[in-house]
């Protein structure tokens, strides 16, 4: 898990390093001008603290795999669940989770699911590359939040690019074939064969 504080040289408090294609769950904190990163596969607890005043949670899911074919359809992105901005009241709030992790070659992306407050946030991992490559895999869906936005679709030919993951103000750009992947839904990071890492 990764700590850091809002801003950056871009001007964008929620930009976000690119990540490997795994899922991962964003939770700003805007009192404390901070934010979790939350990129590790898995189960696990956060506790927003009362000075933040003010959070969300976001929820992306995992990027499917590649295709071991020798054509190698690239995968799809994961989807994203986002709620609005809500204030804490001054309390400690906690955030359940389970990240999904990047699929691995011929793999789904795994779900990332998120429990907070009355939210109950799933974020469908991208479907693996698909054999034979003219069916492209499917991005993954979403649920549960005031913002549900679907990955990106991988490509449909030989060497065709990974479906871009969604963010929390978009779908993600579906893979285009000749090997360029899908942008996300916001600035979340292309993805390359296999799905696109959590948008943010």
């Amino acid at each position: 898990m990764a700590v850091r504080e809002l801003g950056n040289n871009t001007g964008n408090p929620l930009a976000r390093a690119a990540t490997t294609g795994g899922g991962s769950v964003l939770i700003s904190q805007t009192n404390t001008s901070t934010y979790v990163d939350i990129t590790t596969a898995g189960e696990g607890t956060y506790t927003i603290p009362a000075t933040a005043v003010y959070a969300r949670v976001i929820a992306v899911g995992g990027g499917g795999g590649t295709n071991s074919s020798s054509s190698y359809p690239g995968g799809a992105g994961g989807g994203c669940a986002a709620t609005k901005v809500f204030a804490t009241g001054s309390k400690e709030i906690e955030v359940s989770y389970t990240v999904g992790a990047a699929g691995a070659v011929n793999t789904d992306g795994g779900d990332t699911t998120v429990s907070v407050l009355g939210y109950s946030l799933t974020a469908e991992g991208g479907q693996a590359g698909q054999n034979p490559n003219s069916t492209a895999a499917q991005g993954g869906g979403a649920s549960g939040g005031d913002f549900n936005f679907t990955g990106g679709d991988g490509g449909t030919s030989s060497l065709s690019g990974g479906g871009g993951a969604a963010g929390p103000d978009g779908n993600g750009a579906n893979g285009k074939n000749g090997g360029y992947s899908g942008n996300s839904g916001t600035s979340g990071n292309n993805g390359t064969n296999s799905g696109g890492g959590g948008g943010s």
